[in-house]
């Protein structure tokens, strides 16, 4: 027995916590992610727990029952945040859980210390046993949007590991075992298989997000090696050049439809808004470059790429029918790098030959930047934005407030005026709003010419 004890047990899940958590610190040095990262404060909230429970006969009695209580409670909050589900990315969760695992804590001491202490136990099975079966419904959640095996096992071992809490806790009541002393082989064999769960159960989920991690970059790889496939087969046939960069955008033009959903009257409209403001731009002196008809046409050609990015943005984040949270929309600005990186890939004897590549490029990387230095990715402001992107910008917010979605109804062509221009000088350029107020009416006979699919 004394080879297999609840304190050696408690040592060894201690010792296997603590190297899983600083496994993950080492990975997470070069591999951002919030639900690894939790997962490592959870690894090291069960270490410190179990070495609190180790040291319980030689420390004061009041932080040998409070200290280990809360830091359950506090190890189901950073589960629940790995988890990354929506109801726990809200502040007063946190202040929530701070509170029941003060309150907890506190319980299980003054029943100890009471007449009542003998159904300890039966509080502690409870509240273990609901804790881990919310966390189980959550990975349940997570396992219908997931291919992952990974994901199962967690789940199932929370529903395990929830049914032994509350049958470990009626069997230490009706035999009067004592919680995490009692050498009784049946108080060690339900430590040794809860343990042993609990520390299997992280390993998995760990084997989850680098599975999606994985799956990740393999399918932004493929994507990729796709494009610069293209990109090959250009430089092959140079006579055939000018047909096959044709082909390259259309390629193009058809993957980001199938990612973003777009209609293609959608798409041709914010193409032909934006040759009619730039070639407005021209007639007035107010464009950054000499904008010919065959720029013109380049910049028509590279409208529809400007998300192509979008091809490497999760499922879950990209389809997701409602409003994003703030993680999720950090993830979502991403798209303007991705898209930059993919079409600045593409790049033969060293250099973007393709005009429409260039521009692309430009569109991809900055429509999303505001004319004050208020948008992202990179906080770009005034001129320092590409002109090409500044036109795409307006054109592309004009018709999505005018298109209906699953999410919103249809702006009316008034409140969509009004609207643009509230943002003139803060979103949009100054010129190119003046140029959109004076296209007004060709604005509205193009949606109109071209309404939805």
């Amino acid at each position: 027995m004394r080879s297999l004890s609840v304190a050696s047990l408690f040592l060894s899940y201690a010792l296997l916590h603590g190297f899983l958590g600083l496994l993950l610190v080492a990975f997470l040095r070069k591999n951002k992610n919030d639900s690894l990262k939790f997962l490592a404060f959870a690894c090291f909230t069960q270490a410190a727990l179990y070495s609190t429970l180790i040291l319980r006969p030689v420390i004061p009695l009041w932080i040998g029952m409070f200290l280990p209580n809360f830091l359950s409670v506090v190890q189901l909050y950073l589960l629940f945040k790995a988890i990354n589900t929506q109801a726990f990315k809200k502040d007063n969760f946190k202040v929530l859980f701070l509170v029941l695992a003060v309150l907890y804590a506190l319980a299980t001491g003054l029943i100890h210390d009471s007449p009542f202490s003998e159904f300890t136990p039966l509080l502690v099975g409870a509240f273990l046993g609901i804790g881990n079966l919310a966390i189980a419904k959550e990975l349940n959640n997570v396992q219908k949007d997931s291919p992952s095996f990974f994901i199962k096992i967690p789940f199932i071992l929370s529903i395990l590991i929830a049914i032994l809490w509350m049958v470990r806790g009626i069997v230490s009541y009706k035999f009067e075992i004592v919680l995490a002393q009692d050498q009784n082989l049946i108080n060690i064999i339900f430590f040794a298989v809860i343990l042993m769960f609990v520390f299997i159960r992280k390993v998995s989920w760990v084997g989850f997000y680098l599975d999606n991690s994985i799956h990740y970059q393999k399918r932004l790889e493929k994507y990729n090696n796709d494009l610069l496939e293209l990109v090959g087969e250009i430089k092959e046939v140079e006579s055939n050049a000018q047909n096959l960069e044709n082909g390259m955008v259309n390629v193009l033009n058809q993957l980001s439809k199938e990612r973003d959903n777009e209609t293609g009257n959608h798409i041709l409209r914010t193409q032909l808004f934006v040759r009619l403001i730039a070639s407005h731009l021209d007639d007035f002196g107010k464009s950054d470059i000499n904008y010919t008809k065959k720029s013109l046409n380049t910049l028509f050609n590279a409208a529809p790429l400007h998300d192509i990015g979008k091809v490497g943005i999760p499922d879950s984040i990209l389809l997701k029918p409602g409003k994003l949270h703030p993680d999720e929309w950090e993830i979502m600005k991403t798209h303007t790098l991705i898209g930059e990186r993919i079409l600045s890939s593409m790049v033969v004897d060293g250099e973007i030959n393709s005009e429409v590549i260039k521009v692309a490029v430009e569109i991809a990387g900055s429509h999303h930047e505001n004319w004050d230095g208020s948008g992202y990715p990179r906080g770009l402001s005034g001129k320092n934005i590409p002109q090409s992107a500044r036109i795409m910008a307006l054109a592309d917010v004009y018709d999505a407030l005018l298109s209906s979605r699953p999410y919103k109804k249809a702006w009316t062509y008034k409140a969509t005026h009004k609207y643009i221009n509230s943002l003139r000088g803060t979103k949009f350029d100054p010129d190119v709003v003046d140029a959109f107020n004076e296209l007004a009416a060709q604005f509205r006979l193009i949606r109109k010419q071209f309404k939805e699919d």
